[in-house]
């Protein structure tokens, strides 16, 4: 992940480093979701993120309904967590990997704008017309490095 965002400001939320993650949770809405902590811990996320970022904060939180068994819902069934913490999301119905603070071993192509592998983007297969899920259109990597990219996602 790029280590250079600006710190939230008072108003209008500002992407911050883990808002690659943001996007996979919007692509999943009502779609179960397994989130990996540094730590080794898991949960598994039901429908429903909200998200944000604390004046001063680099990283945005998360709450999150948590999977339960079918009973109603109390609020121990929400978890509150900073992206900072998470290593990974994973798909528990394919055990996809969605996205990873760290890319694969194999991976020798990490986007200039996030870091994370080109397996993590709209089409890993096809660089060239791939998007990465933290907004950078792959086939501008060499933009993003000079500093003239217009994708505005700011990098290190």
């Amino acid at each position: 992940m790029s280590d250079k965002v600006e710190p939230q400001g008072w108003g209008q939320i500002k992407p911050g480093l883990g808002y690659s993650f943001i996007k996979v949770f919007e692509k999943r809405v009502g779609l179960p979701t397994v989130v990996k902590f540094l730590d080794g811990r898991l949960l598994v996320t039901d429908d429903g993120t909200a998200w944000g970022r604390d004046a001063g904060d680099l990283w945005e939180h998360v709450y999150a309904h948590l999977v339960h068994d079918g009973a109603d819902s109390s609020p121990a069934d929400i978890a509150f967590f900073y992206l900072s913490e998470v290593e990974s999301l994973w798909d528990p119905d394919t055990d996809q990997r969605l996205i990873s603070r760290t890319p694969k071993s194999d991976d020798t192509d990490p986007c200039p704008a996030c870091g994370v592998g080109l397996d993590q983007s709209t089409d890993p297969d096809h660089k060239a017309g791939s998007v990465c899920y933290c907004g950078h259109p792959r086939f501008y990597d060499y933009k993003h490095l000079m500093g003239t990219c217009d994708c505005q996602v700011t990098t290190g």
